[in-house]
């Protein structure tokens, strides 16, 4: 039978099988993506803890449902507005609110500050950059971990502690079992439910009390501990300043010199060691260059109008809160209740003109370096600012000194620029101008352009906190800065950076070329560098400490027979 009659003859069967292999065609690739979907296999396990403890998309589920359920009670009031840190993590770990977060860590610095306690800011903005991840995984561990501890409370415990708490978090605007049957009615879930949910969060918070509060300690913790509270010194010793013989001491020779700076060009300056109990040290810190661009304020003023009348009485009336004082509510007794009163707008005039007058500044001052910044950045478009290099933002930036003269004349005012040698973070600091420059993010504590400009990838040796502005990248600009001194105002931009190094010889020398905005006398001495004067200082005073060692006892009768001859 030849091929065309075979055709013939099974024409239906082989059209049959045709639109089968059309139809698994279409569906197949369909249902292959729906089958790596997580989820589309059942209920995949997402993540493993402790020895057999498994997470999966439905745990996740249903521990949503259960946060969602303690908002609803106000549980997230209730551990944010306790006055002790372990009710404050935790209520950041399981409801993380960024808007609060960054208040939140505020006050948890200012408590550390003024109390001395013995904790690490940077360990806090740890914890709050760790606190962005999932608060499902958090509740569904801490769970567990309670339950393996023995930490437990019951419904009807949960149902009296949430009776009693409700009406102090809403302030008698609402009672518990009127939020208990609104979720009841609203998510489908029982009484008993609800209640359980707030027995095993009230459960937690047990735990991470409990867990939180112990800590193991050695006998020789104990002894030490117990010694040092009884330890006494008596001691009657006379200080004598090494610099009181660096005046006697000869110029040390070249090999002398070499040698001294041999011994400790590995060593960082100022940081006393076994090895270096004088903490002499000539490695050289990691450095940046800073270019920048300010605007001063006075001439700002110059070119704002004053605030009108009209202007200063609609004010008022738009932020009457901000021009209220606290008074006793009866005026011949001051130990009465204080009340709010507003004062009046004549006893405010000048305050409210001052500070309409700095408003327009503050304006126009971001008006001027927006205005340059967006000229400096516009190569920056078609730049993906995740992958871009520093030499991609280098090629891209605009040149600050022609922006500064393009933006100056627009606005008829003079912008300065400059751009600094490779300087350390303590010549940042110490200059006039740019130690003084904070910049804010969500936080309401500033931060220095000491800490920022050391921040970018190429060094890493400062951490920006979780709400402090993003790491900046080489030639992006940062600002506007305001000067802490009121005086200016910046954008400045780090634009060459180099690691920390031992330096190749002795004679390293340059001009840190640190701004002088507002002096025509520059100090030459301190913005040069040299690493010679230095070793030679350092060696001097090393010679002088050790005749104040030997002689100085003999050094100090003499100057003690001086003051006595004199007097």
């Amino acid at each position: 039978m030849n091929l065309v009659k075979l055709i013939r003859k099974n024409m239906t069967k082989l059209m049959a099988v045709f639109v089968i292999l059309i139809m698994v065609a279409f569906i197949m690739p369909g249902l292959l993506q729906k089958l790596s979907m997580p989820g589309s296999r059942g209920n995949p396990v997402m993540a493993n803890y402790a020895n057999s403890g498994k997470i999966t998309g439905r745990d996740i589920a249903a521990a949503s449902e259960k946060l969602r359920i303690l908002r609803g009670l106000y549980a997230d009031q209730f551990l944010l507005r306790q006055n002790d840190f372990k009710s404050i993590f935790l209520g950041q770990l399981l409801f993380p609110e960024f808007s609060q977060a960054a208040a939140v860590s505020d006050n948890l610095k200012m408590t550390v500050m003024r109390n001395r306690l013995n904790i690490n800011p940077a360990r806090i903005d740890e914890f709050f950059a760790q606190a962005r991840s999932r608060s499902e995984i958090f509740w569904i561990l801490l769970k567990a971990e309670a339950e393996s501890f023995g930490c437990g409370v019951s419904i009807e415990s949960a149902g009296r502690i949430l009776q009693s708490l409700i009406p102090q978090l809403t302030e008698g605007n609402a009672q518990a079992a009127d939020l208990v049957n609104a979720l009841v009615a609203n998510r489908s879930v029982t009484e008993d439910q609800v209640l359980k949910t707030f027995a095993d969060l009230l459960a937690i918070s047990m735990y991470c009390r409990i867990s939180t509060s112990c800590e193991n300690i050695t006998t020789a913790q104990l002894q030490n501990t117990f010694a040092r509270t009884s330890e006494k010194i008596n001691a009657e010793f006379v200080a004598l300043d090494a610099s009181l013989f660096v005046d006697d001491q000869a110029e040390p020779g070249e090999d002398e010199l070499q040698k001294h700076f041999d011994s400790y060009k590995k060593y960082f300056p100022s940081r006393p060691s076994e090895e270096n109990p004088f903490g002499f040290g000539y490695k050289q810190p990691a450095k940046v260059a800073v270019e920048y661009m300010t605007v001063m304020l006075d001439d700002v003023k110059k070119l704002v109008k004053a605030p009108t009348s009209v202007e200063m009485e609609d004010y008022y009336q738009q932020f009457p809160s901000d021009y209220t004082e606290q008074v006793p509510q009866d005026a011949n007794d001051p130990n009465s209740p204080m009340i709010p009163r507003q004062k009046t707008y004549a006893e405010v005039a000048e305050e409210i003109r001052a500070d309409l007058m700095q408003n327009k500044i503050n304006a126009k001052v971001t008006e001027i370096l927006g205005d340059a910044t967006e000229l400096v950045e516009a190569g920056f478009e078609n730049l993906d600012f995740e992958t871009a290099t520093s030499e991609d933002f280098k090629k891209a930036a605009g040149d600050y000194t022609k922006v500064a003269e393009e933006t100056g004349k627009i606005h008829k005012i003079k912008i300065q620029t400059g751009r600094t040698a490779l300087i350390t973070a303590q010549d940042i600091q110490n200059n006039e101008y740019l130690g003084t420059l904070i910049i804010r993010g969500q936080s309401r504590v500033p931060i220095r352009l000491s800490t920022v400009a050391f921040a970018i990838d190429e060094l890493g040796a400062t951490k920006l906190g979780p709400f402090d502005i993003p790491t900046p990248k080489m030639y992006q600009n940062i600002g506007p800065m305001n000067d802490a001194r009121g005086r200016m105002a910046a954008v400045v931009r780090i634009v060459s950076a180099a690691e920390a190094a031992v330096p190749v010889d002795i004679d390293l020398a340059y001009d840190k070329n640190l701004p002088e905005l507002l002096s025509d006398i520059i100090d030459a001495e301190d913005d040069i560098y040299s690493l010679r004067k230095i070793v030679i200082d350092d060696y001097k005073r090393l010679k002088a400490t050790e005749i104040a060692n030997v002689n100085g006892g003999v050094k100090l009768y003499h100057l003690a027979e001086q003051l006595c001859t004199t007097n």
